[in-house]
């Protein structure tokens, strides 16, 4: 079994306040059951359902400002050793496991997301790079960190949009001080690093085996 070590990656301090945040939290764009949360310059937040403009927004913000992008859905899942170790759940998961029906049925959607969020943005931002190394947050203009939003039980809010802002806040929270991870496993499959090599926005093989940064808040940030 891997060892559970919540302090994995952990960054090593602060660093500059221009990385902007943006969550989504993920459900059908065709049932119109999907929210986002993203941050603007004045550090206020703008919430919507619609994932056109939401990107619309990233592109912008991009051709100026380094951006981390949440997505409330499993970003890495465990390598199990044995045959009964495959669907381990991940340290931090809890009662959430990402593979559990719940979960499995919303990181392939999240992951279905992902790619049509990058293939636009790196179509509309040029030279655009993705980053899953939180220790080292990106710092300049067209630099993507990706990272996974984990938003459950007591936590949530009323609403898809709710809950995006929710796990935004918390990224922000942590940002002012140094990025920490509440999931993590020992070997592992990057769905995030699957996406961003479909994409065109990482020629690095390494980035298959990268665990996300996950971002999951406690009730208190209701």
């Amino acid at each position: 079994m891997p060892r559970c070590d919540l302090s994995l990656g952990q960054g090593g301090g602060a660093f500059e306040m221009t990385l902007r945040v943006a969550v989504i939290d993920v459900g059908s764009p065709k049932r119109d059951n999907l929210g986002w949360a993203h941050e603007e310059f004045d550090g206020s937040f703008t919430t919507g359902r619609d994932l056109d403009a939401l990107l619309t927004k990233l592109a912008d913000g991009l051709q100026q400002n380094p951006l981390a992008l949440g997505l409330e859905s499993p970003q890495f899942i465990p390598l199990g050793d044995t045959p009964s170790a495959l669907t381990s759940a991940r340290c931090g998961d809890k009662k959430k496991p990402w593979s559990a029906a719940a979960g499995a049925t919303v990181a392939m959607t999240g992951l279905a997301i992902l790619i049509y969020c990058l293939n636009r943005l790196s179509k509309e931002v040029s030279g655009l790079e993705c980053f899953l190394d939180w220790s080292d947050p990106p710092q300049q203009p067209r630099q993507l960190l990706l990272f996974e939003a984990f938003v459950s039980g007591a936590a949530k809010g009323k609403t898809h949009t709710d809950d995006a802002k929710i796990a935004a806040r918390e990224f922000v929270n942590r940002r002012a001080d140094s990025l920490y991870t509440d999931v993590s496993a020992g070997r592992v499959f990057s769905i995030a690093g699957a996406a961003m090599l479909a994409c065109g926005c990482s020629t690095d093989l390494k980035d298959l085996h990268e665990p996300s940064l996950v971002v999951k808040p406690e009730p208190k940030m209701r």
